[in-house]
């Protein structure tokens, strides 16, 4: 898994495509929040994020292999009927950065993670599937951040699912890769907060270590004081998680430390 900052993403998703479409975003049909929700159905799908550039309306997303067919039969029924669809770019992934380097050509970004402490209450093992089944160690990417509906892709690093659990669907046995909804305080009133004030936010890494949880998103620079009074806000509200911010890391320079860690032969010459 390549470390992004100090939290670690599965590179497991390969596949990278952009997709974009040229639409009136004062209505039309079908929605964007309609072909939204019809790609989410896609088991594997994680959504980047959508960039609207000089009327084209460019969506980022990256999946598994084997939802292919899949996904090809969500797009031809969601953004396969808007104007002038097109698919932009398939490519193998060059790892979990690579479209947030391409989207910050378009606009500048700024990698934030907020480390958090989970209250003992929150680590039940009774009567939550999540930490039932996986533990307290695990990766999860949202699969997008729609509000209301929280569902991820989860790397199990304990390979503690026995297979047949009624609340996860399958991508791969092989890589211990599933799709699970979830509930978590933290990001619920993040995704809220993001939502009502019409902020962006593109993505929402995720990893919990024992009680340690950590957050990551992808904000705008233009957008930067939007994000912080909700952070402040969120860590006002719940205050027994020790919120933080732990990493401020504006994208380029995410890639350079990348480079760095994966060799000299990958760097830019000076």
């Amino acid at each position: 898994m390549p470390a992004t900052g100090g939290l670690e993403v599965s590179d497991s998703l390969k596949t990278r495509w952009a997709v974009k479409s040229a639409r009136d975003l004062r209505g039309g049909s079908p929605p964007l929040i309609e072909a939204f929700q019809r790609i989410n159905e896609v088991p594997s799908l994680v959504i980047d994020g959508a960039v609207i550039r000089e009327g084209v309306y460019t969506v980022y997303l990256r999946y598994h292999r084997s939802d292919e067919e899949n996904l090809w039969s969500a797009l031809a029924g969601s953004y396969g009927r808007m104007p002038d669809f097109a698919v932009e770019k398939k490519v193998t992934t060059e790892g979990f950065l690579s479209s947030f380097e391409e989207i910050c050509s378009a606009m500048p970004l700024t990698y934030y993670q907020l480390d958090c402490l989970v209250p003992p209450e929150y680590i039940d093992i009774s009567h939550d599937p999540v930490i039932t089944s996986l533990g307290v160690k695990w990766t999860r990417e949202m699969k997008y951040l729609l509000e209301d509906n929280f569902r991820a892709v989860f790397y199990d690093d304990t390979n503690i699912i026995g297979g047949g659990e009624d609340w996860v669907s399958e991508i791969s046995r092989e890589e211990r890769i599933y799709a699970a909804s979830f509930s978590n305080p933290v990001v619920e009133r993040l995704v809220n907060g993001i939502t009502a004030d019409r902020t962006v936010a593109m993505a929402m890494p995720q990893r919990l270590y024992g009680r340690s949880f950590h957050l990551g998103t992808f904000v705008p620079d233009i957008v930067r004081p939007d994000f912080f009074r909700i952070v402040e806000g969120v860590s006002m509200e719940l205050r027994t998680w020790s919120i933080r911010i732990g990493q401020a890391i504006p994208v380029p320079e995410m890639a350079r430390q990348q480079a760095y860690r994966n060799g000299p032969e990958q760097q830019a010459p000076h």
